[in-house]
């Protein structure tokens, strides 16, 4: 199963908006910190400069639906007459299902940004909603379920199976392959630790978050929901890409009418797959092609694949070596991208190892367990 070119229905866990309001709030004194004016829960101020105060009006969890919205009135100052940006935070997801942790759809989205147009509009008065400004999305995909397909790795450089019967290896430290999603989950934020920029372990040492960072901050995230939600027994990863205005204005998103489905594929897709999380090094060939384009020199191989190896098998000498030199390690690794537990064992030497691959497919939302026949 690939990813195919049709849009993913991505959900959104997070949307920000900005937009101009009216001018009715000059007459408001600075100095008054945390103070409670109307239906707003304080004002705060922040000296921006000797002889200028920045005056933010606000409203922490503002009810909408079945969740909340951050409301912020920020005044600006390098204008004649006082003006005054409206920026709004919320989990539209939240919203509209409360905390189940089921997913809005970009389809939903104007029935639940007008719902909370409606819900600001005793606070503030906007002239122009359609020309609210999008600011932040985070576009996510859930994975909670799995799909086993049986292929063929034949041709020069797949990995060859052995007889079942050889006995494994004692020190190649190796897994079986999962029989279900929760411990496909484990396995999977394992194999992504090792091309992450931040990795997050639990309590126990398992790996629960891995970051992928971006300009701006921006960034992709993978991580077990079901840990986050308390519910341990359960398998559900779920992974964002948190677009900004950046990513955004790529993508053509400016406006809350610009915020289609076809164009927050375009501006999420391309950032998820630069994360490898839908495809691993399955073969000593893919590997062998993996190594020659990132232009090594002999020595540099030799001592990247002699890392990697210690670094899989998680023996000590791995941390060794100069500080310059095992981050240059961790980049070519994030490069190369999850490798494939045939692989390694092959370059053990350690046969009778299940020969599997897992991975992530975007268009179904269904971790993938391939398995050669």
């Amino acid at each position: 199963m690939n990813i195919d070119s049709a849009p993913v229905s991505w959900g959104v866990d997070r949307l920000s908006l900005s937009v101009l309001t009216t001018a009715h709030c000059e007459t408001l004194p600075s100095g008054c910190d945390n103070v409670k004016r109307g239906p707003w829960d304080g004002l705060s101020t922040q000296r921006v400069s000797r002889d200028v105060e920045r005056l933010v009006l606000y409203v922490k969890a503002l009810p909408v639906g079945k969740g909340s919205v951050n409301v912020r009135l920020n005044r600006v100052f390098a204008t004649e007459s006082p003006r005054w940006w409206l920026l709004l935070d919320w989990n539209p997801s939240r919203q509209l299902y409360g905390s189940t942790g089921e997913l809005a759809r970009v389809e939903d989205l104007p029935g639940l940004v007008g719902a909370v147009q409606a819900a600001v509009k005793d606070l503030v008065t906007v002239p122009d909603w359609g020309l609210a400004r999008v600011t932040r999305v985070d576009a996510t995909v859930d994975f909670r379920s799995r799909i086993d397909v049986l292929v063929e790795r034949g041709g020069a450089g797949a990995v060859s199976r052995r007889p079942e019967g050889e006995d494994l290896s004692d020190s190649w430290n190796h897994a079986a392959t999962p029989g279900g999603v929760k411990e496909l989950v484990a396995l999977l934020l394992s194999r992504f630790a090792s091309g992450a920029d931040r990795v997050i372990r639990g309590k126990s040492g398992a790996v629960e978050t891995c970051y992928w960072n971006g300009p701006s901050a921006q960034h992709v995230i993978a991580y077990d929901k079901a840990a986050q939600r308390g519910e341990p027994e359960r398998g559900w990863l779920r992974t964002e890409v948190v677009c900004r205005k950046t990513w955004l204005a790529a993508a053509g998103i400016s406006t809350v009418g610009t915020l289609t489905a076809g164009n927050l594929d375009r501006c999420a897709r391309p950032h998820w797959e630069a994360t490898k999380m839908s495809k691993e090094i399955e073969t000593t060939g893919e590997l062998e092609k993996a190594l020659a384009a990132l232009c090594l020199s002999d020595a540099q191989r030799r001592g990247l694949l002699g890392w990697l190896v210690e670094d899989r098998q998680g023996w000590r000498n791995a941390g060794r070596g100069s500080r310059a030199t095992l981050a240059q390690y961790r980049r070519w690794q994030r490069q190369l991208g999850p490798i494939a537990d045939g692989v390694w064992a092959e370059l053990c030497g350690v046969y009778g190892f299940a020969r599997t691959s897992a991975r992530l497919d975007l268009g179904s939302g269904s971790i993938v367990v391939e398995r050669a026949s």
